[in-house]
């Protein structure tokens, strides 16, 4: 290499002073889903080392081009620095520095490719170059290949340990792969090593409320707001963090600041609106959603709002039809097959015609979705359904017209076998569907282990049996409201039944807490998995009298057997309506609200069940 290509390695670290902000997609989600993109200073003044030969006139000359071109860089008018730097290349087509600041300015155009290509080649011509992988590892990331950045930071470390950036930009990818304590570790490294800088702390404050420390979440936001309130970012964080805990009041405060600072930013507004949709004031929330959705008609997030909203007030088409839009929303977009085939729009005519019917979203979504594979099966000459193969047996007996298929997460181009599609959350929005959740039974169970299971319930006594789920075996504190703790079902346990676990995942805890502290005994089946073996809970649910549960997969299936179902359901949660609640012909729904707990539900459910509990017993 020549000397002139031997400038000091410096550049630009493509790091903007406040990362991009989203929203906080829903209440049941999770998180918000931040992407932080841009650049630092620009052109920091190159220092070139004394040498002991003289500097040749070609190599003065890139010198202060370099300089020059960073200059211009840092005062934004990139266009003059891309045209200098070309001009350095032209002279030498290997200097990487050039190569580098051409990378950053495709990376500031958004042409991401460009920029890891010539990235690369700076790279390539100093293979020791630690800003170049750093800012290679930024565009990576920009691009969602977070292990291949991680890859390029890790290189970009071990030549410069003491980067801050290097660190940040590690901790932003590690928070993508939802990696939280490396992510933490990167978040502090970079906070350590450079404390004045407001956009570690933000880091850090974006991985505890995505890694659910949010009393964690909310200090660090306080931390940055004092001493600097105008991030919006900051206050919305600390706002759902503030939410999820519970405070509602304080969670609005923050909102409010956040739109004091910008009155029409979109992901504060889409917040707000789900604020009030948790506390059911949903005028309030359809019309901030509505704002939103009347300056961008493409926000997903707000088009998914919207649509849980209006199926609250009833405005069962008006919600089907918003939530059409739902493959807009970050957290639905990935989920989408785009086969070549065009997806059905409800309208055209399936006479002749073979549609293939595909999941999207949870098994209990599944099951209730399913109700009306029937119809869609009558309209069609072949309909093709794609499950996981747990659901076999049971959609197999229940569907006999429909031809299913093993689900996969990959799309299959080469598919010639139907000539439309449709996901399975659409099939409510093409279907003849009431207002309410009743329904014929559309569940199958196989009878001859339906009879198996009665005759070992028998075992267990006279009866009533009532089968009971609490909770779901994947928890977090968003989810947590739909949910109930053991402890909460004592007002039921005290009634005279014997009581049936249908509670999947690990509970020993809880039956062993139900018999040692609240004196009642929930037995449970050791040879039945409660949460892969679809079908032999379908018999086992028609073979009980009752079933009282939250929301859960084997409610839905409960109640589309035809078992009675008592629901517990958090009125405000946005799977309580006609698209995410079982449906049956016999689903009684006992409600509470986000501000009050679970005590007068199960006190009302105690009451009506001695009655209940009677009537099965004659």
């Amino acid at each position: 290499m020549e000397d002139n290509k031997k400038l000091p390695n410096v550049g630009v670290n493509l790091k903007n002073q406040e990362p991009e902000e989203t929203h906080i997609p829903s209440k049941n989600s999770g998180g918000l889903n931040i992407s932080a993109v841009g650049f630092s200073e620009a052109g920091k003044e190159l220092d070139v080392p004394e040498k002991s030969q003289p500097i040749s006139s070609s190599e003065l000359g890139i010198e202060a081009d370099l300089k020059r071109a960073a200059m211009l860089f840092q005062q934004s008018e990139v266009g003059d620095a891309e045209a200098i730097y070309r001009k350095i290349l032209d002279r030498d087509r290997s200097q990487p520095v050039a190569l580098n600041m051409l990378g950053a300015i495709a990376y500031v155009a958004r042409d991401y490719e460009q920029a890891i290509d010539f990235i690369k080649m700076a790279i390539i011509e100093d293979p020791e170059y630690a800003t170049a992988y750093n800012n290679l590892g930024l565009v990576l990331g920009a691009t969602d290949r977070h292990e291949e950045a991680i890859e390029a930071l890790n290189h970009c470390l071990s030549l410069n340990s003491n980067d801050p950036i290097a660190h940040y930009n590690m901790g932003c990818s590690l928070l993508e792969l939802r990696q939280f304590d490396s992510a933490m570790a990167s978040a502090n490294k970079a906070v350590t090593l450079a404390p004045d800088s407001i956009d570690n702390l933000i880091l850090s404050a974006r991985i505890l409320h995505d890694g659910e420390k949010y009393e964690d979440a909310i200090s660090v936001a306080e931390i940055i707001l004092s001493r600097d309130t105008s991030r919006k970012l900051i206050h919305n964080i600390k706002g759902h963090s503030l939410e999820l805990l519970g405070h509602y009041n304080q969670a609005l405060e923050s909102y409010s600041l956040a739109l004091s600072i910008d009155p029409d930013d979109p992901e504060t507004l889409v917040n707000l609106g789900h604020l009030f949709f948790s506390l059911g004031q949903l005028d309030s929330s359809i019309e901030v959603l509505e704002k939103v959705v009347e300056n961008d008609p493409t926000n997903g997030a707000a088009l998914k709002g919207l649509g849980y909203a209006y199926l609250s007030i009833g405005q069962i088409k008006a919600g089907m039809i918003a939530l059409e839009s739902r493959w807009l929303d970050q957290e639905y977009e990935h989920l989408y097959k785009d086969y070549m085939h065009l997806q059905w729009d409800g309208i055209q005519d399936l006479i002749g015609k073979t549609i293939w019917l595909w999941p999207e979203a949870r098994p209990k979504d599944m099951v209730i979705w399913s109700s009306t594979i029937p119809q869609l099966s009558d309209r069609s000459k072949r309909c093709i359904v794609e499950v996981p193969p747990k659901f076999f047996p049971l959609f197999s007996r229940s569907f006999p017209d429909a031809d299913l298929r093993e689900t996969t997460k990959e799309i299959d181009q080469n598919l010639t076998v139907f000539d439309t599609h449709l996901p399975m959350g659409s099939l409510f929005l093409h279907s003849d569907i009431g207002p309410s959740s009743e329904c014929d039974a559309f569940l199958v169970p196989d009878p001859v282990r339906v009879e198996y299971w009665r005759k070992r319930l028998a075992e267990l006594g006279a009866g009533p049996f009532i089968g009971i789920s609490w909770t779901s075996p994947f928890m977090n504190l968003s989810r947590a409201p739909n949910y109930t703790a053991i402890d909460d079902w004592k007002p039921v346990f005290g009634k005279k039944a014997v009581f049936i676990n249908l509670q999947s995942g690990e509970c020993q805890s809880d039956l062993e807490h139900a018999k040692q502290e609240l004196g009642f005994e929930i037995h449970n089946f050791d040879d039945l998995d409660l949460y892969d073996d679809i079908d032999e809970v379908a018999a086992l649910s028609a073979a009980l009298d009752l079933v009282i549960s939250v929301s859960t997969t084997v409610a839905a299936i409960t109640a589309g057997v035809g078992t009675e179902t008592w629901l517990l359901s958090w009125k405000e949660s946005v799977w309580n309506n006609i698209l995410h609640a079982p449906r049956g012909p016999k689903v009684v729904n006992f409600e509470r609200s986000t501000v009050e707990t679970w005590e007068s539900t199960f006190m009302d459910m105690a009451s009506r069940l001695t009655d209940r509990s009677s009537a099965i017993a004659r």
